[in-house]
């Protein structure tokens, strides 16, 4: 198991509630993965209903190297939360009473994952049927003042619903779902806690075709959309909300598929990309996405690294 991979299945037996948690685990994973690993130990805090981005990104900066706090303080954690570690690189004798404690307290805790699993569906659901569709200023923001989307009443916050097995162009279940709204004059992106994000997305663009564009945003899936418009590819785009969900998906989806990746200074969205194994693309600029290509050079300039990536999806043979 990667070493990414093992710190996110980890921590998924540990509950990003309590403060002092929260950040020990941030100084564990940080120990462990370094400045990239803000982008796992991010999408793991999302967990808890009072989660802010502003907040995440300021107690990482925040994390120095020492204090006693490593990778292991997060997988003995998660052991005791009856986590089964693939990397075998923590061991430890333990007799019958703290497995069997451990077990109860594993059943315990997935019975609360399946209970706000469940409540994210209901309070989703409530919101989606609260919500009107036109525009919203967020999208406006992005270059896209025309585009409609759910705008939750009366709070004028954005819910996008969050489906799984929506492939091809099937409709999936509802499993919770992204709001974004203005706070402190900055936009900021929660998903609804319980939201069970692995394998939940937002298909766009055309219905029926076998080709598909991956990204992680809503902004950059918008832009993906106009950008396929304007080079002639029918294409269907699929919004991943997450860099480890888009890695997900890639290998659900069939066809001819690639990836618009995130040009972030942790890397994650370079290495997400790489981890796919299909044709991938991204800004020139540090700190951009594909929306922030498009507003600073226009949409000419994405729907020249799609074709690119199309290009190289069929081989390098003019499709």
């Amino acid at each position: 198991m990667m070493d990414a991979d093992r710190v996110r299945d980890a921590l998924q037996f540990i509950a990003p509630s309590e403060r002092e948690t929260w950040v020990r685990m941030g100084m564990a994973v940080k120990a462990e993965l370094g400045d990239s690993g803000f982008e796992v130990w991010n999408t793991w805090s999302q967990g808890d209903e009072s989660y802010k981005l502003s907040s995440a990104r300021s107690v990482w900066r925040s994390i120095k190297a020492g204090g006693g706090i490593t990778g292991a303080t997060l997988f003995r954690a998660a052991i005791d939360r009856g986590w089964v570690d693939d990397g075998k690189r923590v061991e430890r004798q333990v007799d019958e009473a703290t497995l069997r404690r451990r077990a109860d307290e594993a059943r315990r805790e997935e019975a609360e994952r399946e209970r706000a699993a469940r409540a994210a569906v209901v309070k989703a659901q409530r919101m989606i049927d609260s919500a009107r569709m036109e525009p919203h200023n967020y999208l406006a923001s992005k270059g896209f003042p025309e585009h409609k989307a759910l705008v939750i009443m009366p709070s004028g916050a954005m819910i996008i619903p969050m489906r799984k097995d929506s492939i091809q162009g099937r409709a999936g279940p509802l499993v919770g779902g992204q709001v974004i709204e203005l706070i402190d004059n900055q936009w900021v992106k929660k998903m609804i806690y319980g939201t069970r994000a692995r394998g939940a997305l937002l298909r766009l663009g055309v219905k029926e075709t076998t080709e598909s564009v991956l990204v992680e945003g809503l902004a950059t899936g918008l832009t993906a959309v106009a950008a396929a418009r304007r080079a002639g590819i029918r294409a269907a785009v699929y919004v991943a909300f997450t860099a480890d969900n888009l890695a997900h998906i890639a290998g659900e989806l069939g066809g001819r598929r690639y990836v618009l990746a995130d040009h972030d200074a942790s890397g994650t969205g370079q290495r997400v990309a790489e981890r796919t194994g299909l044709p991938w693309a991204m800004s020139d600029q540090l700190g951009e996405d594909v929306n922030d290509l498009h507003q600073r050079r226009g949409l000419e300039a994405v729907a020249d690294l799609l074709t690119a990536c199309r290009f190289a999806a069929t081989g390098g043979r003019a499709a």
